[in-house]
Order: structure tokens, then sequence, then C-alpha cells
């Protein structure tokens, strides 16, 4: 069987006149000029979430208490992005800039992935430039993960590194790629649960199309796999000894054991459709209205083709599985982000289909309107929390009025116990140097005899604290809450007018 080559874009043999050179914008002439655009975009977004809010968002928090030391599993995710964060805190101290950086330097990666194995698959620039665009268009990717998201990121960037190595592997036969392979597989399951669906929906998808069927049939992939097993065993342990924690998401599935089983065939069909095709409904809309030329009539010939049949079955192996799971565990809604890994299919797919038609005006088209989507990305990102001050967005709620209050305390404590991630992220951003725990991170008990504990909760609704905290509480310091004298400090009003109120104690530890 002949090895995968990379395939010349034939778009020569439609516009004879018009060489590859000529359909690219002089800004992104050359893959130099491409990745240096990249690392301007993302070292902007990382000084416009430095500028845009002292204030940690949620999934920030959340790194921001579990990076407080090393273990194999923190909750309901696997542990590779706290490692990460945890080493980035180290080199760059414990700043939003840490923050902002891991996760643009993952979003950079993505972008770069794409374009590379596209350029791999096709052999020509313009196309890698026209999938690396496309992801502009997925809201996920494009807005989402620079947003509020984390471990989905980490996950996305390990499934287009894959994809690039095995495409690498499969026209190089290099046996060395196969352990490189390995270690994206345990990595990429340890960034995310849902990695599995790229991995799976690739091993399945290259047995069925027979210019990568031997890429896979090979002893060599049991040696990718070994990698993969032996990096994530011990977070498996962890993960088996603590299902509890890693299981406490599963809500979000909406799991009805006691359903018809026509009800639970029946019910992952609009939740997954609705799930898949409003995550890329826009890059469909932007292919069609900008590049109708390019895909009407429909290239079937393009589409037929080793690397396209391959990107396709990825992705209707990766649903199906997901269709499976959802029938096998009675869940009846999927969240969209869960499907992110293999998103990343789609702009390559979209870019295979039509190579060999795009011409200047269609190329012009393109990258003006991903540049008016990164202007407009950059500008709200840059102004949400503004325009959102009436609504006390979480970037808003700020602590600076609370911090006065709180800090000659939590100087005086030995360590500070939070109600929320929120509340605990932020305290640990403003006293760096104290241990924070949260009813989610309580790795293992930290008290000692005569030491001093802050508790800080939100009081605004209820003046006790909430059933989670109150057992912490008594676990770390060895008091009933009802035992504890409870100081108040007012922060900013919130959406109703009404003052936001806190709660705080410092107690000694029995």
């Amino acid at each position: 069987m002949r090895a995968i080559q990379s395939e010349v874009p034939d778009a020569e043999r439609i516009s004879p006149s018009l060489k590859p050179n000529e359909r690219v914008p002089r800004l992104l002439a050359s893959p130099t000029r491409f990745f240096l655009v990249l690392a301007a975009l993302f070292t902007t977004h990382v000084f416009i979430r430095l500028i845009a809010s002292p204030v940690a968002n949620v999934d920030e928090c959340g790194q921001l208490i579990f990076a407080q030391r090393f273990q194999w599993g923190y909750g309901p995710q696997p542990p590779l992005y706290t490692w990460l964060q945890l080493v980035l805190f180290q080199v760059f101290g414990l700043s939003i800039l840490a923050l902002s950086l891991l996760k643009n330097v993952l979003l950079f990666a993505i972008y770069a992935f794409t374009y590379a194995t596209t350029r791999g698959l096709t052999g020509s620039h313009l196309t890698g430039l026209i999938a690396a665009m496309g992801l502009m268009f997925i809201p996920q990717i494009a807005w989402e993960s620079q947003r509020d998201l984390t471990h989905s990121v980490l996950a996305t960037t390990m499934a287009a590194a894959t994809l690039f190595i095995f495409v690498r592997l499969a026209q190089t036969k290099a046996r060395w790629l196969y352990v490189i392979l390995g270690v994206c597989f345990g990595l990429g399951l340890l960034s995310n649960y849902s990695y599995a669906l790229l991995a799976l929906g690739l091993l399945i998808a290259a047995l069925t199309v027979p210019d990568y069927r031997r890429t896979i049939l090979t002893p060599w992939l049991l040696l990718s796999l070994a990698i993969a097993v032996a990096l994530v065993l011990p977070h498996a342990l962890w993960a088996r000894d603590h299902a509890s924690v890693v299981l406490a998401s599963t809500y979000k599935l909406k799991i009805q054991t006691s359903v018809s089983w026509l009800s639970t065939w029946l019910a992952p069909f609009p939740s997954l459709a609705i799930a898949w095709f409003s995550r890329v409904i826009s890059i469909t809309l932007v292919f069609l209205l900008l590049c109708w030329k390019q895909i009407i009539p429909f290239p079937w010939e393009a589409a037929r083709r080793p690397p396209a049949a391959l990107l396709l079955r990825v992705i209707l192996v990766a649903l199906v599985a997901v269709i499976v799971t959802m029938i096998a565990a009675h869940a009846t809604t999927i969240k969209g982000r869960w499907l992110q890994p293999i998103h990343i299919c789609v702009p390559m797919l979209a870019a295979l289909w039509t190579q060999a038609r795009w011409t200047w005006i269609a190329t012009q088209r393109l990258s003006i309107l991903a540049a008016s989507v990164v202007i407009l990305i950059a500008s709200i990102l840059a102004i949400h929390t503004r325009l959102d001050e009436d609504r006390a967005d979480r970037l808003n709620r700020t602590f600076s009025p609370l911090l006065p209050q709180l800090r000659a305390e939590a100087e005086r404590a030995d360590f500070i116990v939070a109600e929320t991630l929120p509340i605990g992220g932020n305290l640990r951003l403003n006293f760096p140097n104290k241990t924070v725990l949260t009813p989610q991170f309580t790795p293992e008990r930290w008290r000692n005899r005569g030491q001093t504990c802050l508790i800080v909760f939100d009081a605004t609704r209820k003046p006790q604290p909430p059933a989670a905290l109150q057992r912490l509480i008594a676990l770390e310091t060895g008091l009933e809450p009802t035992e504890v004298q409870w100081s108040h400090a007012e922060a900013r009003p919130s959406p109703d007018g009404k003052p936001i109120r806190f709660a705080f104690a410092r107690v000694t530890v029995k």
C-alpha cells in the first residue's frame, strides 16, 4: 500500500495564471509571517486580560485554588491543566498574567497545529491558512475558549497535536513518532475526558480508510497505547479511589433511569444535534455565503480523497460514540463544549473540500471577515466588564471594598477557608502566601492545634454558612459553626441594588 503523500492543490489547473502565493494576503504570505501574526494576536489577548479586570473569573479561580499542590486529580477534571498552571505560577508568580499566559499559549497552539496539519495533508500554505482562519468562525473556540474555559482548551490543543503527529506518521512512517503519538494520547486523556472522542474517532476512522490503515495495523501502535496507559494509570487509580468526586458533575447529563426504553434511545439525538450544529452553524454559513462558488457544485472528487475521508469519519465515529454512551448511561443532554476536541476537524474538512477552487477574491473575503472577527472579539473582551457593570458581572464583582477589612485578619491567619471557588480563588490571588481551602479542595487536614483560620462566606442571602462549608469548618477547625462569632463586610451592590454581604471570622483551631 502506498504511503500517504502530500496532495498538491490543483487550483492552478482551474486558474493557470494564478500562482499559490498570489492568492494569499501579503501579511500571511509565508508560514513565518502567519505564526508571527498568531503570536501578536494572542499576546494582545494577554494584555487585554491584564487590563480588563484584577478579579479572577470562575475557571481561573478554580486553578488558583487547585494549583496549590501536585495531585493526581482535582475534582471531576483530569489534572494536566492544573499541573501546567502550577508550573507557570512558580515562574511568573500567582497572578492574572500566569493564568492568561497559559490559556493563550494553548490557543496559539490550536491554530498552529490546525494550520500545520492541513498544510501537511495538502502541501498548500493557502489551504492551511483557510483551515486556521476557519477556527475564527467557531464561537466555542474563538470566543468561549478565550472567555472562560480551561480543560476544554487544553484537550482541544492535544487533539490538534494528535492529528498533526498522526498525519506526519502516515506520511513518513518514522517509528519514533509512535512514541510521540502515545504521549499525545496520554496527555490528551489527562487534559479532559472529552479528548477520548478524538482519539477513538481517529483510530476507528483510520481503519476504514485504506491509505491510513497500515499506520494503525502495526505492532508499533501497541507501543503508543502502552505509553498512553502508563501516563494515565496513576490518575485512573486516583479516580477509582475518588469516584464520587470524579462523577460529581454527571448531573449535567440529566440521567433518567426510570424512563421507557424508547425515550432512552430517542432522547440523545435532539440534544446532540443542538450541541453540535449550534457550534458549527456559523462556520458553515460563512463558507456558504462567502465561498459558495467553492462549494457549489459540491466537490465530490475532493471529498473522496483519503485525508478528507479520514476527517469526516473521525467526526462521524465520535458523534456515534456520544450517542452510544448517552444511551448506555440513560443521559438526556450533552454540553456543546464537550465536543470541542472534534470541532477542529470542521475547518480542516472545509479547507480540504474546497482547496482546488480558491481564488484571490474568495481568499480576500475570508481574510477580511476573519480579521473583523478578531477585532470584534478583542474589543468585546476589552470592554465587556464595563458593559456588564450594572449586572455585577463576576469579573466586576471586585473584592477591593472587602479586602481592607479582611487584610489584617488574613495576614494573622495561618490558612483560609472559603465558601466557594470564586471567593477562595480571589482571596488567594490577594493573599498568595496563604493556603486557601474550599469544599472542592481539601487535600488533607491542614489543622494543627493553636493555628488560626480565617473563614469567609457570602452571607447576602443567609446569615449562616451553607452545609458544605459547615462540614469543612468542623473538619479543619474542630469548631461547630454556631461557636463562631461572625463579622460582616459589604461589597459592591448586587443587581437588585441590595449590598453584597460577606461574613468572616478568625478562629483558633482546637
